[in-house]
């Protein structure tokens, strides 16, 4: 054992055993190798809660995944936000699949929307389109977030959705519904009729979704 690693364990082990009120003769140096296996014993005391913590942390694999993000889209359908959350929470993500992984990453940050946990949802919106900007789904959710703002941000929201309205490209009667909304800000209320009329449409028996 090096010397610098037995004074070490000497110096640490004096103070271990001072603050139980015992005391050394640090000049022993029998005392040494059983120092260091009390040191060492005393450190994975230490540190083995942690590590028992992250093993047993909940762990989704790829095949949970799939079955779970469809019973959260289902769930986000029906208005069930926070039952959508619980399907997608864990703690480590045995996911192989990237496009997989960005589609729960992108249904956690609506579920959070919807609860009104708007924190970090754009930038997540944001980074995902980053990949692929013309994806009508990510869009749509972008002008979600920002419809109810004021500003450049309401602005973004407007131009977002009224292109992909013109292109035929909005997916979902959630999309309709913010821009029903942003159309009756605007005083639009042909435009507003015409949204409500195309969210009624899609939203079937969830009517409550244009409100």
């Amino acid at each position: 054992m090096a010397a610098t690693h037995r004074k070490a364990i000497v110096l640490v082990s004096v103070e271990l055993f001072s603050a139980l009120g015992v005391s050394l003769d640090v000049r022993n140096t029998l005392l040494v190798p059983i120092l260091a296996l009390v040191f060492s014993a005393f450190s994975y005391a230490l540190v083995q809660p942690s590590a028992d913590a992250c093993l047993n942390g909940m762990i989704m694999e790829q095949d949970e995944a799939v079955k779970n993000v469809k019973l959260a889209e289902k769930a986000l359908l029906e208005g069930d936000n926070a039952a959508a959350h619980r399907l997608l929470e864990a703690d480590h993500y045995m996911v192989s699949s990237k496009p997989l992984m960005n589609r729960i990453r992108a249904l956690k940050a609506v579920a959070n929307l919807r609860r009104g946990k708007t924190k970090n949802v754009v930038r997540v919106f944001r980074t995902l389109l980053k990949k692929d900007k013309d994806n009508p789904y990510l869009l749509t959710r972008l002008a979600e977030a920002l419809h109810k703002r004021r500003g450049k941000d309401a602005v973004q929201a407007w131009g977002i959705i009224n292109d992909l309205e013109k292109r035929d490209l909005i997916p979902d009667a959630h999309g309709y519904a913010v821009l029903a909304r942003l159309r009756r800000r605007a005083k639009d209320l042909k435009g507003y009729r015409r949204a409500i009329e195309q969210c009624s449409n899609m939203a079937g028996k969830n009517a409550w979704i244009c409100s």
